[in-house]
């Protein structure tokens, strides 16, 4: 896998996150928690828990006038990042869906992946940053996500990367990251983020580059589509 193409962990590119390690130590504790409560529940299931029912108690509290709902969708138009343990909860689920619309997902993911090689072999890149990343990005801003059904839901919503629940609102989109569109708004979600990347490092050979990768990397298209 090149390692030139890895996606910056935060879209915002944010240098010192808002947090300690004492506030990922309470995190943890949190997932920890949930993992022994839910003896079946996985690590990034229980991290996907924990940010949602702090991020719900929250909104209870103060909405910030987020406006985001079913079937707009206008943020499933570009590319999506994630951690393999994320892609792993990903095809788990897949496995669950009706066969047919394990199909159709199935075809979206094999065109997706053949356009990025394509776009890989004719767009070498020179270093992993932050620069790389906008550039991937951009090419790909307005593209629908393989996973956006056609009435603009998301069909592996539960297992959606932890990316795509750092988006929110605040008015009807009408163009691709708009001034009125925030990124990981709270700081447990950041937080959430790297507990994720943290745990994937550990089932890594030691020194290797941070887990974070475009969708297509992750697509084993073949197999998905014979489940």
């Amino acid at each position: 896998m090149d390692q030139f193409f890895q996606i910056a962990l935060n879209p915002t590119c944010d240098t010192s996150p808002p947090f300690d390690q004492k506030d990922m130590d309470e995190f943890l504790a949190m997932v920890t928690a949930a993992l022994a409560a839910a003896p079946g529940l996985s690590f990034v299931r229980a991290v996907y828990l924990i940010s949602e029912q702090m991020t719900k108690a929250a909104l209870q509290e103060d909405d910030r006038g987020f406006v985001c709902n079913r079937g707009c969708g206008f943020c499933c138009h570009q590319l999506v990042s994630c951690t393999e343990l994320e892609w792993v909860e990903i095809r788990g689920f897949l496995v669950s869906l009706e066969q047919k619309r394990r199909y159709h997902v199935g075809k979206a993911l094999k065109k997706l992946r053949g356009q990025f090689m394509e776009y890989i072999r004719t767009h070498p890149i020179k270093k992993s940053d932050a620069e790389t990343s906008m550039k991937v990005r951009s090419h790909w801003a307005g593209k629908p996500c393989p996973f956006l059904g056609q009435e603009g839901e998301c069909v592996i919503y539960p297992v959606r990367p932890f990316e795509c629940r750092a988006y929110y609102s605040t008015e009807v989109c009408t163009d691709l990251l708009p001034g009125h569109m925030t990124i990981y708004p709270f700081v447990w979600q950041k937080i959430a983020s790297t507990v994720l990347v943290d745990e994937q490092m550990k089932l890594l050979p030691e020194g290797a580059e941070i887990p974070y990768l475009p969708l297509p990397f992750w697509l084993d298209t073949d197999e998905l589509l014979k489940i």
